[in-house]
């Protein structure tokens, strides 16, 4: 197989985004900023609303309590409110 080079650009473009999210979410993960896989709590969606991390408080909430993407982005946005963080 004889991939041209704008061909194996976008192949690389592909697998770097594919694979990027997870890297930074295991990274997330040994700094501590979000817990483990399946150990996500209530109390660590309003830390991570608290710290300004709207993007991992989703991530964490649709964890606990599955759903949607919109769903998870309207929970946070409603504790946003509720403790008066800025989105």
């Amino acid at each position: 197989m004889n991939l041209s080079t704008p061909a194996l650009i976008g192949l690389l473009f592909v697998l770097a985004l594919l694979v990027m999210p997870r890297i930074h979410l295991a990274w997330l993960r040994r700094q501590g900023i979000c817990p483990p896989a399946g150990k996500a709590t209530p109390e660590d969606v309003l830390r991570l609303v608290a710290a300004g991390r709207s993007a991992d408080a989703m991530r964490c909430h649709r964890e606990i309590h599955g759903g949607s993407l919109k769903a998870a982005k309207e929970a946070i946005a409603a504790m946003q409110v509720a403790a008066n963080v800025r989105p």
